[in-house]
């Protein structure tokens, strides 16, 4: 039997009992799971010169390492790696809290890039990542975070997702008919699922997240119109059979006359009321509209067939 997209996760190298787990309580259990688990933000990793940044930024500096890495520890688990880097013909120290397994990375001599934020006033950078020169990490200007947990770190996770796009990528279903895609212009899944992981511009970012949301309001549009479908088999609502005479006489007996809107609007819950079947509705308008009324000729409705309603209202004004 050939791969799918619902193949479990487990068949990706490296995914053993544990990384399953792990992924399991986040909901990733398929392949598609996994290629949909988007990230929730960004970092700009592009590098900036001195001139560019401000106090407080996260940015990403390149130099040339100019003395040695000292690991200097305070508390019994807690330490600080410190080291300085020229850029720009500037000396800036560098330091990061709790990671001295980085001090093999820095090489006094070598060119190094690093990710951290920076306080303008003492001239230093703390730490949050680091970068080889040509590392591949560096290669888009965007590093996408994701949603983890103890059992899994953000990088595994972004790996995972490589691989998984690398292997399934000719799998993954496009859910948006051609006709629609190209009224609304939009990009296919596949492009859309590779823009939301390894973006390299916030337009094309924009443009798979632009997909991904159209998508996700048609299958859900669509699942609602077969649960309404299914319900409309079934017929098992109840049929609201009122005096449509008593209905006319009390709409005529208010202080007012109903818009052209709420007349329409009636007029489509009266019609609902009378079908066996479910009734979904959703009556939204500005405040002062007349929203109240309009329920209030339902209720009115529902009662003279004798049936009981409800009618629930804030404890407090919301507008």
């Amino acid at each position: 039997m050939g791969k799918t997209i619902y193949d479990r996760v487990s068949v990706l190298p490296s995914v053993g009992q544990k990384r399953q787990e792990a992924l399991n309580q986040l909901g990733i259990f398929t392949i598609l799971d996994l290629l949909s688990h988007f990230p929730f933000r960004y970092e700009d990793i592009k590098e900036k010169n001195l001139l560019e940044i401000e106090d407080q930024e996260k940015v990403t500096l390149k130099g040339n390492v100019v003395s040695e890495a000292v690991v200097s520890r305070f508390g019994p688990k807690r330490n600080r790696l410190s080291f300085r880097l020229v850029v720009e013909h500037a000396v800036i120290s560098i330091t990061f809290f709790n990671q001295p397994y980085l001090k093999s990375k820095i090489v006094a001599g070598e060119e190094l890039a690093v990710f951290g934020k920076w306080d303008a006033k003492r001239k230093s950078l703390t730490g949050i990542k680091i970068f080889g020169t040509g590392s591949s990490d560096q290669s888009n200007d965007f590093e996408s975070i994701y949603k983890a947990n103890k059992g899994i770190k953000q990088k595994t996770i972004f790996d995972l997702v490589k691989k998984a796009y690398q292997d399934y990528y000719e799998l993954i279903p496009e859910n948006v008919p051609s006709n629609l895609k190209e009224k609304y212009r939009l990009v296919s899944h596949k492009e859309a699922v590779y823009g939301m992981h390894f973006p390299t511009s916030q337009e094309q970012s924009k443009q798979a997240r632009r997909e991904v949301i159209f998508e996700e309001f048609l299958l859900y549009q669509l699942k609602l119109q077969s649960l309404r479908k299914k319900q409309k088999a079934a017929g098992h609502g109840l049929q609201i059979k009122y005096d449509v005479k008593d209905l006319r006489r009390f709409i005529s007996s208010l202080p007012f006359e109903l818009t052209t809107a709420q007349k329409r609007v009636v007029n489509e819950i009266c019609t609902d009321l009378k079908e066996p079947l479910h009734m979904h509705r959703l009556l939204q308008g500005d405040v002062g509209s007349g929203k109240t009324i309009v329920a209030a000729i339902a209720l009115f409705a529902a009662a003279n067939a004798h049936y009981q309603s409800a009618l629930m209202v804030p404890t407090e004004i919301l507008a």
